[in-house]
């Protein structure tokens, strides 16, 4: 009796984590419905406005209409993402389509949330524009290991180092250009999914550009920040 309940509560909890992989899959794949169907909704308030109004905020409006551009862009990326990343696990016991198709009813605006977070991330690690922030977060952590370990004192390759909350995998991947055995560890899909396109599938810079910003509505000095893009350059 205690062999067999051992065995439902592997089985349960297996299914709960094939249930939370296929879900955060399909977080990525419903970003394109609920950005575009908050865009449209301001798009309409515009439109039910006084005509005199409604050319006050002609150029907002034109914002909005780049934005769902951008959306688009990012929602091609995010394909890509997770391109063939249900077939991942062969020993699973759901049908991809079939979860996807219970999962996507149930998809909240929290969700989606992460979704964007992960796209801002980019900014952080793998962008020109973020250089600075990751110099002031990384280097030190490089430098110490670096000082730790001189090139010349020791053989690099048979160090092994672990960075935990690796996130997109910049600083591990910065550690293991110089010569480290380095293994990042990440408790978000969201992040894993990201990381393992751009480290994995992303073969040089300035292959793609993503627009992290496009639904961020407060502290702009400007609209046109919104739609402004990242390439994922060094």
């Amino acid at each position: 009796m205690c062999d067999e309940n051992a065995q439902n509560g592997t089985d349960v909890s297996s299914a709960e984590e094939s249930e939370h992989f296929y879900k955060i899959i399909c977080a990525f794949l419903s970003y394109r419905k609920f950005t575009m169907t908050f865009i449209n909704k301001r798009l309409t308030y515009i439109s039910k406005l006084p005509v005199k109004q409604q050319i006050a905020y002609r150029n907002y409006k034109e914002v909005l209409e780049e934005v769902k551009k951008c959306i688009e862009l990012n929602n091609r990326i995010l394909k890509l993402i997770t391109h063939d990343l249900g077939k991942m696990f062969e020993n699973t016991r759901h049908v991809w389509e079939q979860n996807m198709t219970l999962l996507r009813d149930k998809m909240t605006s929290e969700d989606i949330d992460k979704v964007q977070i992960t796209l801002k991330q980019f900014y952080r690690d793998w962008s020109r524009e973020g250089a600075h922030e990751r110099e002031q977060a990384y280097n030190p952590i490089i430098e110490a290991i670096e000082n730790h370990f001189p090139e010349n004192s020791c053989h690099r390759e048979d160090v092994k180092v672990l960075v935990p909350g690796a996130g997109l995998g910049r600083l591990a991947f910065e550690i293991a250009m110089r010569g480290f055995r380095c293994q990042g560890n990440e408790f978000s899909f969201f992040m894993l999914f990201a990381a393992n396109f751009v480290l994995n599938r992303c073969c040089d810079v300035d292959m793609y550009t993503v627009y992290p910003w496009v639904l961020q509505v407060d502290n702009n000095i400007t609209s046109i920040n919104q739609i402004k893009g990242l390439c994922d350059g060094k």
